[in-house]
């Protein structure tokens, strides 16, 4: 059973062709916003398991979970 890109993608995005990226006439799997949403939680993911290996297990300051916080409301905005 063979999947293609274009239907993985559609499990997990909306991909709506006006905010997905064309590359050689074909559009990408995951639209632009999909893409920023899945790379943070990873790219988060791997910091905190950085910071986990190195045992540096500190809740965030006020200051950076208020900041943390604004950009989830944004986003979710």
């Amino acid at each position: 059973m063979e999947m293609n890109l274009e239907y993985i993608g559609s499990l997990v995005c909306h991909q709506a062709p006006e905010r997905t990226i064309q590359m050689a006439g074909k559009y990408l799997p995951l639209c632009s916003r999909c893409t920023g949403i899945y790379l943070g939680f990873f790219t988060g993911v791997l910091y905190q398991f950085i910071l986990w290996q190195t045992k540096i297990r500190e809740i965030p300051s006020p200051k950076i979970s208020i900041f943390s916080a604004s950009l989830l409301g944004i986003l979710i905005y």
